[in-house]
């Protein structure tokens, strides 16, 4: 449900006079990333975020990439829904959309909290579990020195390996298996 939600958000912020930036499919991270680099006024990405996949939605966040809550903005997003302000489709108005990539930009930015010539040859064993971890992951990860050896890269939001829950012991067993099977120095789950 991702694209068609993500068009009628779009339509509805357009339709309010709103600038879109359209990057693409990324992780929350890489979207808190964007708007606070460029300075945007706010952001929004669709995703069920840590809920499960049946509850797609919309987590938006302010300047400074700070969440909305109820104390901050929800609250006046939900009275003017339940009110009605919004229930005329205004059509195809509003400033056109504008598409930017993020991807190095976000990569770049991340790696420099580190020195990547400090960083050992290691091989780790990845399982992002289908979901939007593999996004952020297949940015920066190769830029390391590393071996990556790679499961449930592709997307896929109804999670036919297992849930993308690290904190389930149940969905790590797997990556621990592969850890061993692969003389892997590590393991990393999203």
């Amino acid at each position: 449900s991702s694209p068609e939600i993500a068009a009628a958000f779009i339509r509805g912020a357009r339709s309010q006079g709103c600038e879109v930036i359209d990057i693409g499919v990324v992780g929350t991270d890489m979207m808190y990333y964007f708007v606070a680099s460029h300075g945007l006024d706010g952001g929004a990405i669709i995703t069920a975020s840590h809920n499960p996949k049946e509850w797609n939605g919309v987590k938006m966040v302010r300047r400074g990439a700070l969440a909305l809550s109820d104390d901050a903005g929800i609250k006046e997003i939900r009275e003017a829904l339940t009110t009605g302000r919004f229930e005329e489709d205004p059509g195809d108005l509003g400033p056109p959309v504008r598409t930017e990539a993020v991807s190095d930009a976000y990569a770049q930015h991340c790696l420099s909290f580190i020195d990547p010539s400090r960083v050992p040859r290691l091989k780790v064993v990845l399982d992002t579990g289908n979901g939007m971890g593999a996004i952020g992951a297949q940015a920066i990860l190769p830029r390391l020195p590393l071996q990556l050896v790679k499961m449930y890269f592709d997307l896929d939001g109804t999670f036919p390996n297992h849930p993308p829950d690290p904190l389930e012991e149940a969905n790590r067993r797997e990556i621990m298996e592969r850890v061993k099977q692969e003389q892997a120095d590590l393991g990393i789950a999203w």
